[in-house]
């Protein structure tokens, strides 16, 4: 709210309806470290546990999402036109960046898959018509309760959260930032390196728990030669 209300104040100042901007002196809220982290990547476990869920008219969708990193709405959004042989041709809605990306196998084999239809999207919903992303939400959202309800994934699965996890795959893959960017069609590459971090922590954090196992071991065993 504070940040729509400093947009809309600094409009009226070039405009000239006010002389001032009342809500930039007010500091940002600051997210409660109670909560979980938003958009969480998902497990490679949740990943193949959701598609072996998924009913056929939702599978191609979600496909585009996990593997090309795009936008729910982008997702839902995107013309047959945009996907051919040759692979991705689509820009972010977000951000304007173009995209470009070589046909993925798993998208190619949820496209073989995908229900026939009419519609001028790529994906439609099962009465043969494009998804609006309320539609789609809803339909994820009764998957996604009954998953969790019989302990299948973990809470906090989000559709935005398979950005999240193409990027941080990639980040724990060495990718560089400005590749990371290409791929997710970042304006800049301020989320890649965030992502990296991210990465690098859970490479050192691994690193750490290997070396403290082995000097747990260690320990183990001077303790058995002594005790013999």
């Amino acid at each position: 709210m504070r940040s729509v209300l400093s947009i809309i104040f600094d409009w009226g100042i070039e405009y000239g309806y006010t002389k001032d901007n009342p809500a930039s002196r007010v500091k940002p809220a600051r997210r409660p470290k109670s909560l979980p982290d938003a958009n969480r990547p998902w497990t490679d476990a949740e990943r193949e546990t959701v598609l072996a869920a998924l009913p056929a008219h939702m599978k191609l969708p979600i496909a585009l999402m996990m593997f090309y990193a795009l936008d729910p709405q982008d997702a839902l959004d995107l013309p047959r036109s945009a996907i051919s042989e040759a692979g991705l041709d689509t820009r972010r809605n977000k951000t304007g960046r173009p995209i470009y990306l070589p046909l993925f196998e798993p998208v190619a084999d949820a496209i073989a898959c995908a229900p026939k239809h009419d519609a001028v999207t790529l994906c439609a919903n099962s009465l043969g018509r494009p998804w609006t992303y309320n539609g789609f939400s809803t339909n994820w959202a009764r998957l996604k309760g009954k998953l969790e309800g019989e302990g299948a994934v973990q809470p906090g699965l989000t559709l935005k959260g398979l950005r999240h996890t193409v990027a941080t795959i990639l980040a724990e893959m060495g990718k560089d930032h400005g590749t990371i960017a290409l791929v997710l069609g970042h304006a800049t590459e301020a989320m890649a390196k965030h992502y990296s971090r991210r990465a690098d922590m859970t490479r050192q954090a691994t690193s750490v728990v290997a070396d403290f196992g082995e000097e747990l071991n260690k320990r183990k065993t001077k303790v058995v030669k002594s005790g013999v």
